[in-house]
C-alpha cells in the first residue's frame, strides 16, 4: 500500500511530465489503486472519502469495486456510503446483476433504519422504492422485444423488497408484492413476472409476520403464513397459527380456517 500511495503521488505531483493516455491507461491506474486502498484500509470513513474522491472522475464503476465496497460494508454498515454505491450501482445498470442485486438488499436490510437520522431516513425509503420500481419494471418486459432483458422476480427478491418496504411504511406496497406469490398467472406462461421456483426469505417473512402480529391484523399474518406454507412443514406452521389465533382475536371460523389450510399441509 506504501508504494502504491507514493505512485499516485508521485503521477499526481505538478512536476511530473509524463501522464498516461486517459483512456484506458490511466483508468486501470487509478482503479487498481482504488482497490488496493479498499482492501489494506479498516476504516469506512477514509473508504468513502477515497472512493467519492475517485468515482466516478478517474474510476469508472464496475461489478469488482462495487463488490468490493459491499464486502466492507457487511461488517460495518454505513448508510452514507451505501448510498451512494447504490445510486452509483443503479446508474451502472447493476440491479439485474444476480451476484449484486441481492447484495445490495441484505446491506439495507442490515441498516438499523431507526437509528437513523431523519433525513437519512427519507433517503432510505426513497431509495427503497425506487429499486422496487426498478425490478418491477424489469420483470414486466415480457413482450418478445425486451424478453431478453426480462428480469423475473424470485421468492427470496419479493420476500426481501416486501421486508425492506414494510419497514419504512409502505406496507400496503409490500402485500402487493406479496400477493405475486400467491397468484397463479404471475408465475405461469408467457406474461409470467415471477419465477416459479425456489423460496421465500424465511427471515423476512417471519419479521413482516411479527409486525403484523403487532397491528394484530390477522390477513396480513394469515398471508404469510400461506407464503411460508410453501416451504415449511406442518409442525412448523402450526405455532404461527396459534399465535395469530392468541393476539388477533379470531372468530371461531377464521380459526377453524386456517387450523383446516395447516393440517393439509405435509408433515
Amino acid at each position: 500500500m506504501e508504494i502504491a500511495e507514493r505512485l499516485v503521488k508521485l503521477y499526481e505531483n505538478p512536476a511530473n511530465k509524463v501522464k498516461l493516455p486517459v483512456l484506458p491507461t490511466e483508468g486501470i491506474f487509478y482503479n487498481r489503486y482504488l482497490l488496493l486502498f479498499i482492501e489494506r484500509t479498516t476504516s469506512l470513513e477514509e473508504i468513502e472519502k477515497k472512493y467519492k474522491e475517485l468515482v466516478p472522475r478517474l474510476v469508472g464503476v464496475s461489478r469488482q469495486l462495487t463488490l468490493a465496497v459491499a464486502e466492507k460494508l457487511k461488517n460495518s454498515p454505513r448508510w452514507t456510503l451505501l448510498h451512494r454505491l447504490i445510486e452509483d450501482g443503479i446508474c451502472a445498470r447493476q440491479m439485474v446483476d444476480f451476484r449484486v442485486a441481492p447484495t445490495f438488499r441484505n446491506l439495507l436490510i442490515d441498516i438499523h433504519y431507526q437509528a437513523l437520522s431523519v433525513e437519512h431516513r427519507e433517503q432510505y425509503a426513497n431509495l427503497i422504492r425506487r429499486m422496487v420500481d426498478i425490478w418491477v419494471e424489469f420483470s414486466r418486459f415480457t413482450d418478445e422485444r425486451q424478453k431478453r432483458l426480462q428480469f423475473k422476480l424470485s421468492p427470496s427478491n419479493i420476500s426481501e423488497c416486501a421486508l425492506l418496504l414494510n419497514r419504512v411504511g409502505d406496507s400496503q406496497r409490500a402485500y402487493e408484492l406479496l400477493g405475486m406469490l400467491l397468484d397463479p398467472e404471475a408465475s405461469e406462461g408467457e406474461q409470467a413476472t415471477v419465477l416459479n421456483t425456489g423460496y421465500v426469505k424465511h427471515s423476512a417473512m417471519l419479521e413482516i409476520f411479527e409486525d403484523a402480529l403487532r397491528e394484530r391484523d390477522p390477513y396480513k399474518a394469515a398471508t404469510c403464513v400461506e407464503i411460508m406454507s410453501y416451504s415449511l412443514p406442518r409442525n412448523k406452521l402450526e405455532p404461527l397459527v396459534q399465535r395469530i389465533h392468541d393476539r388477533c382475536a379470531l372468530t371461531p371460523d377464521q380459526h377453524r380456517i386456517l387450523s383446516g389450510f395447516v393440517r393439509l399441509r405435509p408433515q
